[in-house]
């Protein structure tokens, strides 16, 4: 009976062990999309398309940073005029399998009034997806 009593603790002390395993890379996927910080244009900013007016700036500034807690992939830039039409298209590439921030510079300037829209979106290698966008306008 104490045979038997040991032998079934020690099964149940083996099945413990086993349930209590876990997959790694289960508890290390990448669920949080990256962030992205945009440092240009500044919301409410107008610009002129009087090109050379050195009372209002006439070129806008893209100045943007992807960054995720694991690896981010890609931070693309995509600028839109009032019709949708895309205007401006840039798109920065990780070079690294490590890196964690991507950044992303691009001006841009043009002679059409009206307003703007420029949309920033960040992937991580595990493929989430995060945006933010900003509002700009041209004027004369």
């Amino acid at each position: 009976m104490k045979n038997k009593r040991k032998l079934f603790n020690l099964i149940f002390l083996i099945g413990l062990v086993f349930a209590g395993c876990s997959n790694d890379t289960d508890n290390n996927a990448d669920a949080i999309a990256p962030k992205i910080f945009i440092q240009s244009p500044i919301l409410l900013l107008n610009y002129s398309t009087d090109i050379g007016n050195s009372n209002v700036p006439y070129k806008v500034t893209f100045k943007a940073q992807g960054a995720d807690e694991t690896k981010i992939s890609t931070l693309k830039l995509i600028v839109t005029n009032s019709e949708g039409n895309i205007v401006l298209e840039k798109i920065s590439v990780s070079d690294s399998d490590s890196k964690s921030i991507l950044d992303i510079y691009v001006q841009y300037e043009t002679t059409n009034v009206g307003t703007y829209s420029a949309e920033f979106i960040a992937t991580d290698t595990s493929g989430n997806i995060s945006s933010k966008s900003v509002d700009f306008t041209y004027e004369d």
